[in-house]
Formats: C-alpha cells, structure tokens, sequence
C-alpha cells in the first residue's frame, strides 16, 4: 500500500513564510525610526508637517512654527493619534499639503495604529504583514511564469534578499506595493488564461490600489496593461481596453489634484534639479538596478561581494546561451518579467 505523496511545495512555501517573517519581526523590533518613518506617522494621524506656513491650521493639526522652545513630546505628538483620531478626509488633506506620494498606503496604515498604537514596532509589523502577503503570491506568479523551479528561486531570493529583507521592515508603503504589484502580475496572467471572471475585478482592485499607492506604479501597471493587450489578441482588446479605463476613472480624482499638490512641496532642495548628461542619461537606469544587486553603498561595504555577483550574472549568461534559453527567456510569458 502506497503512502499519498506529501504537499511538498506548500509545506515548503508555508516554512519559507514563517522563517522570513520571523527574521522580519526580530528586525521590526529594534527601537527608532527614521525621518520617512516618523513621516508615516504623521500623514497617517492626520499631520500635515510640510505644508506652507500659509495654509497652516493648527485646529486640524498642522504644524506650526514656534518662535518658542518646545519639549519632545510636544513635537512627539505629531506622530501620534489625536485625542479624537483623524478620519480619512483629513489624512488625504495632510497628504495633499505636505506629501509626493498618493494617500492609499496612509490610509490603511491609519486603521492599523488604530488597535496597534503608533509605536515603533507597531509602524514597521504593517510593512511586515505586506511582506509576508507578498511570498504566497509571488509563489504563484512564478509558477504560473515558469513552474516550480521559478518559483522557489523567486520566494528564495525574496525571502532572504538583503534589499528586499530592508523594505521590508521599514516604515513605508513599499511592502504594500509589492504585494499590489504581485496581485496585479498573477490576475493579468489569469486573464490572458481565459479567466475573466474575479480575476478582471482583482485586476481592476489591484491596479486603482497601487496608482494609489505610489506613481511609480504606473511602470508596473503600463507593463502588464502592455503584456495584456499583446497576450489578448483582437478579439479581447475590447476588454482590456474597459479594464484600462475603469481604473484610469477610479484614480482619476486624485490624479486631477497632483500638479497643485507638488507645486505646494518644498522641501527637496536642489536635489531634484541635477541634469543628466547623454549618454549619461542612458546608463542611470542599469546603475539604479546594480545597487539592487550590489554589496556596496555609499556607507561602505565589501567590494568583492560586487565582483562575485558580476562572475554570477556572467555565468548565468553563459549557461543560457549555451542551453538555448535566451530567446526563450524574452517569449511568451517570460516577456512579462522583462
């Protein structure tokens, strides 16, 4: 009598989850925030820190300038909830007056401290939960992409990545974007399957959520509204065509209100104003995703960590030319990655 073979990759992916989340709420736990931390908070309470002095009003917790001094705590409660705590018409105000980033992260961050507290632990165990959410959907998505292979490299790589273990206990909506990002990836595999049922909700759910997120979403959503159409062919463009628009209708209250917004933010200094150089210009965009991958930074690090990751990639290359996987690795479904 033979045994019922074991679910091996779903104890595997479960294990995986509990062993990154573990290493994740030790790291969540050590005390002290950042200046973006103590900013989610602050957006997240309903105070606006940012604003121009003008348009200031102290009654819904704006801050003010003193000419006095001012204890800690007075300025600590900037990042804690009001004896009556902000609802959500004065978090997207706060948002508006002093944030760059849209007031979707800040407002289920808002219902989170509301049973957790507004302590450090508190801010970054969201980003946590975001982070856990992300491994089980990335373990789909790579299965659909490439099977199981892909799929244990991918949640491997996520769970203990260097970069990827940082985001994901900082106090920020990064975490909350991957995980969007993730849903938005698996239904818009679903749907180029066939499957037009939820999947076109969750799509749609997906996308208005991360554009309200973070505008650098809109990468992320143009490319697999891009990969769609292509997978769809004619007969289905309609559809995606809907899709596209009901999102762009959902979000586009807010969007509408983005070049006042930015007109009133400063604070970035001249640090926006740099000029890129051709073919300067070019390169920035490889640069940007070798910091990802390197073992360096400004602060230091170990510079051969970079050289064995460039004899890797080398390598790597090497063995997919030789196996003729390259143009396989730029067909199909794996052009969604790219």
């Amino acid at each position: 009598m033979s045994l019922p073979r074991a679910p091996w990759p779903a104890l595997v992916v479960v294990l995986l989850i509990v062993v990154a989340t573990a290493l994740r709420i030790q790291a969540a736990s050590r005390p002290g925030l950042w200046a973006d931390e103590i900013f989610s908070l602050a957006m997240a309470t309903g105070h606006s820190l940012e604003h121009p002095a003008r348009d200031a009003e102290p009654a819904l917790g704006d801050f003010v300038q003193s000419p006095e001094a001012r204890t800690p705590q007075h300025f600590r409660s900037y990042a804690e909830q009001d004896p009556r705590p902000a609802g959500p018409g004065r978090i997207v105000r706060a948002v508006l007056l002093s944030d760059t980033s849209p007031p979707f992260y800040y407002l289920l961050l808002n219902l989170w401290i509301r049973t957790f507290g507004t302590g450090d632990a508190a801010l970054r165990l969201f980003s946590v939960w975001w982070a856990a959410l992300s491994l089980p959907l990335l373990w789909l998505v790579g299965r659909q992409l490439g099977g199981d292979r892909t799929a244990w490299s991918a949640c491997l790589l996520f769970a203990f990545s260097p970069v990827a273990f940082s985001y994901s206990v900082e106090g920020r909506m990064y975490s909350l974007l991957w995980c969007l990002g993730l849903a938005l990836m698996w239904s818009t595999i679903r749907l180029a399957d066939g499957d037009h049922r939820w999947p076109a909700a969750l799509w749609v759910l997906a996308s208005v959520a991360g554009l309200l997120t973070h505008y650098f979403f809109a990468f992320t959503w143009l490319a697999c509204l891009a990969w769609l159409w292509i997978e769809a062919g004619p007969a289905l463009r309609r559809s995606v065509a809907a899709l596209a628009g009901a999102t762009l209708l959902a979000v586009l209250p807010w969007y509408l209100q983005v070049p006042a917004s930015l007109a009133r933010w400063r604070v970035s200094g001249d640090w926006l104003s740099g000029e890129l150089a051709w073919p300067r210009a070019l390169a920035r965009p490889l640069a940007l995703v070798g910091t990802l991958l390197s073992g360096t930074t400004i602060l230091g690090g170990w510079r051969w960590a970079d050289r064995i990751t460039a004899v890797l990639l080398v390598a790597l290359t090497i063995w997919l030319v030789s196996r003729g996987s390259v143009r396989r690795a730029f067909a199909g479904r794996s052009r969604l990655v790219w």
